[in-house]
């Protein structure tokens, strides 16, 4: 697992053609995981565990927003984001080169999955 830089935890993942190199990975702080080059289409889903369990420290826990009363309503991801602040999980897609030449925030910057934070 990728190592804390800045307080924050980067997770990559593109086809092994598209790795980016090492020097990359290491001045972002970043993990690489590789997506199914068999199946390079096939959309693929990644779970990050946000642990915030006890209250008394981290009072953001997605685990402490009031659930809706009806269980198969949604909370809303506004109402996730706003719970969790700081802790709410960052996504961004861009091109390899973006990677490499800007890091993580340049994909941040570039990405149309962002633009909605």
């Amino acid at each position: 697992m990728t190592t804390l830089k800045n307080g924050y935890y980067t997770v990559l993942s593109s086809l092994p053609a598209d790795k980016p190199s090492p020097a990359a990975l290491t001045a972002s702080g970043a993990t690489w995981i590789p997506t199914s080059p068999r199946k390079a289409t096939a959309p693929e889903f990644q779970l990050l565990r946000n642990m915030l369990s006890q209250q008394s420290l981290y009072p953001e826990g997605f685990v402490f927003i009031t659930p809706p009363a009806d269980s198969s309503d949604i909370i809303p991801p506004a109402a996730v984001r706003a719970q969790m602040g700081a802790y709410y999980p960052q996504t961004a897609q861009c091109p390899a080169g973006v990677f490499e030449a800007q890091g993580w925030s340049g994909c941040l910057a570039a990405s149309p999955a962002a633009a909605g934070r």
